[in-house]
């Protein structure tokens, strides 16, 4: 019974440890997706701005922080899926 209990032991280390590489993820990622945010209000802001003041110049610039800002977006939304799903498993196991 000793070895069985050891081995749980490891696996639970090993599962707690997956977790806070899982959590450490889910910190960069909301981290990226606030700086993602913040890129997207400047565009916007530069781009209403543009409009407003007719140039036309300064509207390809606010497009290109847009456009950038919501690609960068939609990318983070799956990683940030795939991580709460990933996160989700680990605890389920944790449970058992």
């Amino acid at each position: 019974m000793v070895n069985g209990k050891r081995s749980a032991d490891v696996e639970q280390v090993q599962l707690q440890e997956k977790e806070n590489q899982l959590l450490n993820e889910q910190k960069k990622l909301q981290e990226e997706l606030d700086e993602a945010t913040k890129i997207l209000e400047e565009g916007s802001s530069r781009l209403g701005a543009a409009v407003h003041d007719g140039k036309f110049y300064d509207i390809a610039t606010a497009e290109v922080l847009v456009t950038a800002a919501n690609s960068k977006l939609i990318v983070l939304k799956n990683r940030m899926i795939e991580n709460s799903e990933n996160l989700n498993q680990l605890r389920k196991k944790q449970k058992k």
